[in-house]
Formats: structure tokens, sequence, C-alpha cells
């Protein structure tokens, strides 16, 4: 039996960049250029969810839809015939302010700890390694923030912009990875 696509991309990513274990660089080489987190991806059911990520976290329903909030990654469902996926974020600027605590287990238990910041610039590198480019998508001065979408896969990464905005104990600075966001309309890209 083969290796499945998403262990593929670890793979890859830990052999181009010389790694020799799975570690939280992986965890968002792995989810940018996959769309997915443990394997979960747009189109995952709820449940589904919740069986690989347990039973810890926050339910924030509207109309038709379900925001669940494990901390550092939070799913958007739409029901359709059940509660299915259509966005997936990872809300890496929580990492400053809570640390590991906002870090669902089943992703400390495969990536160990994850850093309070990830510049952008160390992530640039790991996914041009695997031969995946990025451009910027939006930018807004007034907003302090640059959206970088990665070529391949249509995923998202909003990058503090604000050149005075200064790292501190709660928050990200400039060039620091606020959030990656996947989305149904990258699906199958």
């Amino acid at each position: 039996m083969g290796m499945n696509k998403n262990r593929a991309a670890e793979m890859h990513f830990l052999i181009k960049t010389g790694e020799d274990e799975v570690t939280e660089s992986a965890f968002y080489a792995t989810a940018l250029t996959t769309g997915t987190v443990l394997g979960l991806g747009i189109g995952s059911r709820v449940e589904d969810v919740e069986r690989i990520l347990g039973p810890d976290f926050l339910d924030d329903p509207g109309r038709g839809t379900l925001r669940r909030d494990y901390g550092l990654v939070e799913f958007g469902f739409e029901h359709d015939h059940g509660w299915t996926c259509r966005v997936i974020s990872i809300q890496v600027h929580r990492l400053a302010c809570q640390g590991d605590d906002t870090v669902p287990a089943a992703l400390r238990e495969k990536y160990g700890s994850f850093a309070p910041f990830v510049r952008y610039e160390s992530l640039a590198p790991a996914l041009a390694a695997q031969g995946y480019t990025t451009h910027i998508d939006w930018e807004d001065p007034h907003a302090g923030f640059r959206v970088l979408q990665v070529d391949q896969t249509g995923t998202e990464i909003v990058v503090v912009a604000d050149e005075e905005a200064d790292r501190t104990g709660e928050r990200p600075g400039y060039g620091d990875v606020w959030s990656i966001s996947l989305s149904l309309s990258h699906e199958g890209q």
C-alpha cells in the first residue's frame, strides 16, 4: 500500500530541507501544499474532524454555518446533508499570546512544540524547495497586512506588513505570519 498524499508531502519537505524529524515547519508546509491538517480538508465532515482532533473545541453556530475552534486551527462548516468543511484557518498569531496551549493535542503529538512566532521568510524557502511559488494577492498598508497566495494550491498566507509593528510578547511583528487559510475555492487545484 502506498504512502498517503499528506505523508508524501511531509517526507518531500523533510528531504528538501534536510530535517530529520517532523516539526512545526513540516506542519505549515504540508498545510500550504496539500490544503489539509492531519488529513482533514475541504469536504471533511464534522464528525471526522472531531474524531481526529478530539472533543476540546468551541463551536460558534450561525445560520446554516458552524465555526469549530480548536485554538490554533479553526474549521468552517456549511450544512449540506450534514456539516461539511468549507474553510480551514490556522490562526498562527494565537501562538504569541497562548503558546502551545492553543495547539490541539493531536498536532503536538505529531509535530512537537510550536514556536510563538513564524516568519514568512522561514516558510518561503521551504515552499520554494518543493517547487511552490507565491505572489502578493492583496495588500493594504492601512490594515497592516499582506496576503500571499501559493500559486499551485491557492492557499493563502496572511503576513504582518506594518513596518512599525514590533513583535511583543503577545503580538506578531513585521514579517510574521498572522494566519494561513485553506478554502473551498482552492479545492482540487
